[in-house]
C-alpha cells in the first residue's frame, strides 16, 4: 500500500499499539492514546532494525517520507542511522551549554593569556550568561549574540556592549579551536565605531576634582587609587594592582614587574614624597600583599569599580565624563607642558620605543623621571593650593 494523509488520519487507536507500513519500510504506528509515530525499518548485519522519525502530524507524510529516504541511504551505504542518532543524542546531553564553556575558557584561555581576564568573567557573569547561559554552545546562533549585545546597548553603554562583544567572540573562537564547534556564530557583527579619547582636564578641572575625591562617599582606597594614578601617571590597571613587594619605601621606588605591565616590560617609577604618603595612608587598611584591598572580597580592588566609583564623582559633581585613564593621559600631558621632553614622558608611560635608537638604548632614565615626577608633584600641588610652596594630601586619614 501507499500512504495518504486521509489514511492516517483514519488510523484509529486500539487497545494495544500496532503499525502498518507501505512499501520502502516507512511505518506508522498507533499507540493505545492515539499518538502517531513515524518509524523506519530496515535491515542490517542479519537483523531488523527500527529508527524513529517523528511524530504525526508534526512531522507530515512527505516529511517522513524525505527523512526515511535518508537513513535508506545511510543503510545502503552500510551505516546504521538508528544508532547514529542515539550518538547524536548522547553528543547532545554531554555538550556544553555556554556557561559550562564559559568556565573553561576563562581557566584554559583567559588567565593564562590575559592580565584583564577578571573583566572578561564579570562580563559572561553579568551580560551573557542570564540571556544565553543555559543554551548549548553549539547551538547558539548569530541572533542570539546580537540579543545579548542590543541589550547592553539599551542602556546607553556602548562600549561595554564592544567590550562584551570582544569577550564572547574570544570565547567562541577558542571553542572552534577546542574542537567543540566547528564555526563561530559571533562572526560578522560588526563593533560600534570608537572615538578614541583625548580628554585631558584643566587645572581647573583637576582642583574641583580633588574637592569631589574628598567629598565622596567611596571606599576610601578608590580615592588613594585617583589620586596615585594623577601622581605617578601609571595605568589604573597597575596602580589598583600595586603590591607591597613592588615598593621600596628606603628608595622611595616603586617596581612593576614585567608580568603585570602592559608591554611586558618592567618599569620603575621614582615614587615622590606625596606618591609615599598616599600609599602609607593606606597602611592600616591593607593586607599582606595589596596596598590598595578590595573591601568586599579577596584581590586588590577591581577595574570596574574603580571605572564606577570615578563615574559616581563626576556625576556627582557635574564634571564632563572622566575615566581612570584620562587622569593618567592628563598627568602625561602636563608633565610635557611644564618643559620635559617626549622621550622622558613616555619613559614614564612605559611606553615601548620601536626606533632603532630605542632598541639599542639601555640608559634607565631614573633621574630624568624622579625630576619629572618632582617637578609634577609641584606643579600639582601648586593647582591645589596656589602657592609654589605647600604640599597637602587632604584625605583626613593621617
Amino acid at each position: 500500500m501507499r500512504f495518504t494523509d486521509k489514511y492516517i488520519q483514519g488510523l484509529k487507536p486500539r487497545e494495544n499499539r500496532y503499525e502498518v507500513g507501505e512499501e520502502g519500510g516507512l511505518y506508522i504506528r498507533v499507540a493505545p492514546s492515539g499518538t502517531k509515530t513515524w518509524v523506519y525499518k530496515y535491515w542490517l548485519e542479519g537483523r531488523w532494525r527500527r529508527l524513529t522519525i517523528g511524530k504525526y502530524p508534526s512531522l507530515g507524510l512527505s516529511e517522513a517520507r524525505k527523512e526515511a529516504a535518508n537513513a535508506k541511504s545511510a543503510r545502503d551505504q552500510g551505516e546504521d542511522p538508528a544508532q547514529e542518532k542515539q550518538e547524536k543524542k548522547q553528543e547532545h546531553k554531554t555538550a556544553p551549554t555556554v556557561q559550562e564553556f564559559g568556565e573553561e575558557y576563562i581557566e584554559r584561555w583567559a588567565k593564562p593569556n590575559k592580565k584583564s581576564w577578571v573583566e572578561d568573567q564579570r562580563n559572561l557573569a553579568k551580560e551573557v550568561y542570564p540571556l544565553i547561559g543555559k543554551m548549548k554552545l553549539a547551538k547558539v546562533k548569530r541572533r542570539d549574540i546580537i540579543r545579548v549585545i542590543d541589550k547592553v546597548k539599551d542602556r546607553g553603554a556602548e562600549i561595554q556592549a564592544n567590550r562584551v562583544l570582544a569577550c564572547v567572540r574570544r570565547m567562541f573562537n577558542f571553542a572552534v579551536e577546542r574542537g567543540v564547534i566547528e564555526a563561530t556564530p559571533a562572526s560578522h557583527i560588526k563593533a560600534t565605531k570608537e572615538q578614541a579619547r583625548d580628554r585631558v582636564l584643566s587645572r581647573k578641572e583637576i582642583k574641583f576634582l580633588y574637592l569631589a575625591i574628598d567629598a565622596a562617599n567611596l571606599w576610601f582606597g578608590f580615592k588613594i587609587a585617583y589620586k596615585l594614578i594623577l601622581q605617578t601617571a601609571q595605568r589604573p590597571g597597575e596602580v589598583r594592582q600595586m603590591e607591597h613587594s613592588e615598593i621600596n619605601r628606603d628608595e622611595k621606588l616603586w617596581i612593576i614587574p614585567a608580568a603585570k605591565t602592559k608591554n611586558g616590560l618592567s618599569q620603575t617609577i621614582p615614587l615622590t614624597d606625596t606618591a609615599l604618603e598616599l600609599i602609607e595612608q593606606m597602611d592600616p587598611l591593607t593586607g599582606e600583599r595589596w596596598v590598595i584591598p578590595s573591601p568586599r572580597k579577596q584581590g586588590p580592588i577591581s577595574g570596574y569599580g574603580l571605572a564606577q566609583g570615578l563615574r559616581q564623582i563626576t556625576q556627582a559633581a557635574e564634571l564632563d565624563r572622566i575615566t581612570p585613564h584620562d587622569l593618567r593621559r592628563t598627568t602625561a600631558t602636563l608633565i610635557t607642558e611644564i618643559g620635559f621632553n617626549r622621550l622622558v614622558v613616555d619613559k614614564i608611560l612605559n611606553h615601548k620605543d620601536q626606533s632603532v635608537g630605542g632598541i639599542y638604548d639601555r640608559h634607565s632614565y631614573d633621574r630624568e623621571k624622579r625630576q619629572a615626577l618632582e617637578a609634577w608633584e609641584r606643579e600639582l600641588d601648586a593647582i591645589l593650593t596656589g602657592s609654589k610652596e605647600s604640599k597637602v594630601i587632604p584625605l583626613g586619614t593621617k
